[in-house]
């Protein structure tokens, strides 16, 4: 009995030793998620608290106080604080928000994205909670970028700071508000584009370039209306907003992959770390395992947890006639009162382990609206896709899928039964769709080290260096417009050349003169 006691004290001793010294070493982190409204951003912010709080750091989120941690996947160790926003205080999430970004015009979209962002700024910056998180003395600070709320905490906590983007890095340094990532837009496509991929005829770059630069008005009118804000409550007055990510910012997550994303320019500090969040498949809930154990091939169909509702509302009967034709089974995310006309093939659920489906080998198709999580989980699986962008950037990942990839077709969010049927049957009918599926999935997962690696090792690797500024090129950051495309150099050549052919021109002109006067001279004599 004493050999056993004293065999369970050694034991538990070397476990806390193990536990101390994991937690040597580790950080203090602070994340900021795209919090106005709980969306596939804010999972993926979570997952990385999770991560970061496995690995040792102390971890700690910054949200609004309609966040409710006690109905999220976030690791208890996670410490959350949060700000107060008025009661009224809509969300991104709120279906007539959704509505105005689904079929409203990019103007009304961007008037009411800034106007919920700054409601929010608003909200933190007489919260008091910014100095309370001042005086925890973190090592580092990630946020997303789509957050404008943010950036106000860059310069006041003067730190290392990591964004994270949802997709891939679209913002140029010279027109102001850029990450100092070049993206040349003769061949990159802008993240709002539809229908556009690197390869564009002229009247396809020109609406790249428009694109482009509303993109970057929109960030310079958002970056202006942050500092008259931060300005108004006395943070950093003397400091200019415009260039704070570019000068603070030391490495960018790009929650993407090469496999998918066009080739272009990357700097050593974007990295890379699309399906982050993706796991082989796990077992299914009995009630769902006992669905596909039954059926012959599937269809899973879902529109995400924001617009699924939307697309519910305006499309249910056309989409329960078409899966009413089809010999398939559909398993289908229905949010809102099931209707009693529901087919004996479809079954419908308010909530699916989307990936854990779409790894099963029974799913033949997947019909989604396209947001980054369903994309990158269709190419992880290899499953071809009907896709249905309904907002935002969906339709660029639609674009990525059914042209990059040629793994599924693409049809319009205002499809007919018609539209849907035809799609699905092409999808399902022709391999070649599916083979790509399978040679994407392949590249897809073809990485030296895992994306949670991946990111462990960046995280790590910023606060080491104290920022890491040797990653980033300081003389593209020092550089305008003129230079960056070497204006300056065309224009002193083009001057150089014009005063040489001037120069010939009246050398030639004065030659000719004395030769004739020479000659009438001679005429003369």
């Amino acid at each position: 009995m004493k050999i056993e006691m004293a065999w369970r004290q050694t034991f538990m001793v070397l476990i806390w030793t193990f536990i101390g010294l994991k937690n040597i070493g580790g950080y203090k982190i602070l994340m900021y998620p795209y919090g106005i409204g709980v969306t596939s951003r804010v999972t993926n912010m979570e997952k990385m608290c999770n991560i970061l709080a496995e690995n040792g750091h102390d971890v700690s989120m910054v949200i609004s106080n309609r966040y409710d941690e006690s109905k999220r996947s976030i690791d208890k160790r996670v410490t959350v604080h949060k700000f107060q926003i008025p009661a009224e205080t809509r969300l991104n999430s709120d279906v007539d928000v959704l509505r105005i970004f689904m079929d409203g015009t990019p103007s009304e979209a961007g008037e009411i994205f800034f106007k919920l962002q700054f409601s929010f700024c608003d909200s933190l910056l007489k919260s008091g909670l910014m100095e309370r998180l001042k005086t925890m003395d973190f090592n580092l600070f990630i946020a997303d970028q789509a957050d404008m709320c943010s950036v106000l905490l860059l310069d006041y906590l003067d730190i290392p700071v990591i964004y994270y983007e949802n997709g891939d890095v679209y913002n140029d340094s010279p027109l102001g508000g850029g990450l100092g990532h070049p993206t040349p837009w003769s061949f990159i496509p802008n993240l709002m584009s539809a229908d556009l991929s690197d390869n564009m005829r002229f009247a396809e770059r020109v609406q790249n370039v428009f694109l482009h630069l509303l993109m970057q008005m929109f960030r310079l009118k958002a970056l202006s209306t942050a500092q008259e804000l931060r300005d108004s409550y006395g943070y950093n007055k003397t400091v200019d907003i415009r260039n704070s990510a570019r000068d603070r910012v030391a490495l960018i997550f790009s929650n993407s992959h090469i496999s998918i994303d066009y080739p272009r320019p990357r700097m050593p500090n974007h990295i890379y770390i699309g399906g982050l969040s993706i796991l082989p498949p796990q077992p299914l809930p009995n009630h769902i395992a006992t669905i596909m154990e039954q059926a012959s091939e599937v269809i899973v169909v879902s529109f995400g947890s924001s617009f699924n509702e939307l697309v519910i509302e305006k499309k249910k009967n056309v989409l329960l006639d078409v899966f009413a034709t089809l010999p398939q089974t559909i398993v289908w995310r229905f949010d809102g009162k099931i209707p009693g006309n529901i087919p004996k093939n479809v079954h419908v659920f308010p909530w699916l382990p989307q990936s854990d489906l779409l790894g099963h080998p029974k799913t033949r198709v997947f019909v989604t609206h396209c947001g980054q999580s369903s994309t990158l989980e269709a190419i992880y699986h290899g499953v071809p896709v009907v896709a249905i962008p309904l907002a935002a950037d969906q339709p660029y990942h639609a674009t990525q899928l059914t042209t990059r990839a040629n793994m599924g077709v693409r049809i319009d969010k205002n499809f007919t039964a018609d539209d849907l049927g035809n799609a699905i049957r092409k999808v399902i009918g022709n391999e070649t769709y599916a083979k790509n599926a399978r040679k994407m999935s392949n590249q897809f997962r073809d990485n030296p080290i895992s994306p949670k690696e991946t990111f462990q090792y960046w995280v790590n690797y910023v606060i080491r260096h104290k920022g890491a500024p040797h990653l980033k090129s300081q003389g593209l950051n020092q550089l305008n417009i003129a230079q960056y495309f070497l204006l300056d150099i065309m224009a002193a050549l083009l001057l150089l050349i014009v005063s040489l052919i001037f120069m010939v021109y009246f050398m030639c002109r004065c030659t000719l003169r004395k030769c004739k006067s020479k000659c009438q001279h001679a005429k003369k004599d």
